[in-house]
């Protein structure tokens, strides 16, 4: 499993809650765990991976949250997530 934290750092609009937080993503056959630290950057958050995974992934969306961009990049691998902190 993967565990996202609210909290995070980065260059993110601190002053909207983090389910607001909105972007475009696309991504080529990127591994995934090289994707999941550059959307705990995007979004300004944490990720902490309990496993390495060794799947690559492939996805292309605009407009979508932490939420839909995990639910969007996990789906068809072995990884899900769990949630601490999100406002």
């Amino acid at each position: 499993p993967i565990m996202v934290f609210g909290l995070g750092a980065g260059s993110v609009d601190k002053s909207l809650p983090i389910l607001e937080r909105r972007s475009d993503i696309s991504y080529d056959n990127q591994d995934l765990g090289t994707l999941l630290k550059d959307l705990a950057n995007k979004y300004g958050i944490d990720i902490v991976l309990t496993a390495t995974p060794t799947e690559r992934v492939s996805c292309r969306v605009r407009d979508v949250n932490i939420e839909e961009s995990l639910k969007l990049v996990l789906s068809g691998t072995s990884f899900d997530y769990t949630t601490t902190g999100f406002e």
